[in-house]
């Protein structure tokens, strides 16, 4: 998913990169992913998020949230909520620690203003028995952008609707792009 292109110049993404995990000692596997995306992208803003600093932001920002949050039974939950707060309240691109930037992500950036790549077939089938599935992994948006809006917005409900570990994740994200 994505909006249509611009010939512009300068970024309608910000640059900024969100990653998030339980606390800042990022396991060994996963320090050359996070580097990669620093040594690629030096100019860029680098915001790690944590259990802590997440639930802050929450706290501070989406007060009437904090309950929902609060009671995710999986913290996959809360790191795949906190994903679509990030990009809505400051825009940028977030990805997984597990993700490796293998080039500068500018170009990416001056196109479009919002980008959520495609899941592989397999999962889409397997988990909405529909065609595509939105991937939740990576995905890079301008500030305020309305599908992240209606995505926050529908997230209490979703948990009534998905497995548990979906009530946040790419199935949230598919769903409320197709309706």
């Amino acid at each position: 998913m994505y909006d249509f292109p611009s010939s512009s110049s300068s970024p309608r993404i910000p640059h900024i990169i969100h990653q998030t995990y339980k606390t800042e000692a990022i396991p060994m596997d996963f320090q050359k992913n996070v580097q990669s995306c620093m040594r690629f992208n030096p100019n860029w803003k680098y915001i790690f998020w944590t259990d802590e600093t997440a639930r802050q932001l929450i706290q501070a920002m989406y007060p009437d949230f904090l309950v929902v949050w609060d009671n995710y039974r999986n913290n996959i939950n809360k790191a795949d909520a906190l994903r679509y707060f990030v990009l809505y309240e400051f825009g940028g691109i977030y990805a997984d620690i597990d993700f490796e930037c293998l080039r500068p992500l500018d170009p990416v950036t001056r196109k479009y203003a919002v980008i959520f790549p495609l899941d592989i077939f397999k999962h889409s089938e397997f988990r909405l028995k529909s065609p595509f599935l939105l991937n939740n992994a990576i995905m890079m948006s301008r500030p305020r952008h309305p599908f992240l809006k209606h995505m926050i917005d529908n997230q209490q409900a979703s948990q009534a609707l998905f497995e548990q570990l979906d009530v946040a994740g790419p199935c949230l994200v598919t769903t409320n792009f197709i309706i």
